[in-house]
């Protein structure tokens, strides 16, 4: 015959413990993916605006260095630069959302420009041809000024060529 004895002094968790430890832990692991979401998404954003900043800062470099070492800045039309070197020209070619830099090779810059201008009005007393672009960062218009020392002699020649 089969003698079957009770434990009375058996330790377990009743049902109801083991729901509200299954809802708290849905509760914590949801908060968890929240959060990894959120996180991730704003990493995506930064790494873009990071991105951006580093075209835009690489772009207003190679402009700076290329109006410092040109003899002449030309405004050829309202999408188009062109930089008298002493070797060879570099034409600035404004497209939608790029910028192509021309010259013995080719660069190509993410950044929409939306508005370029030149100051046209050589006198005298102007010592200075200024470049501005106006330009989209980070969703914020930003302006870009750039600008070439005249030499004199040109300054001379401009006052009197207009005199005449």
């Amino acid at each position: 015959m089969l003698v079957i004895k009770k434990h009375s002094n058996q330790k377990a968790f009743t049902v109801t413990e083991l729901v509200v430890g299954m809802a708290i832990s849905s509760i914590i692991i949801s908060m968890v993916y929240l959060i990894y979401t959120n996180i991730t998404r704003q990493i995506t954003v930064y790494t873009f605006h990071q991105a951006e900043l580093m075209e835009y800062n690489q772009f207003q470099n190679v402009l700076a260095i290329d109006v410092k070492m040109c003899r002449q800045l030309s405004y050829v039309d309202h999408k188009h630069i062109k930089l008298n070197m002493a070797t060879n020209d570099i034409d600035y070619f404004f497209r939608e959302g790029l910028v192509i830099r021309k010259s013995m090779t080719q660069d190509t810059f993410k950044i929409k420009v939306k508005e370029i201008a030149l100051n046209t009005n050589e006198y005298i007393h102007d010592e200075y041809k200024t470049i501005r672009l106006t330009m989209s960062l980070l969703g914020e218009d930003v302006m870009v000024f750039e600008e070439k020392k005249i030499a004199l002699a040109e300054q001379l020649n401009n006052f009197f060529l207009d005199g005449y």
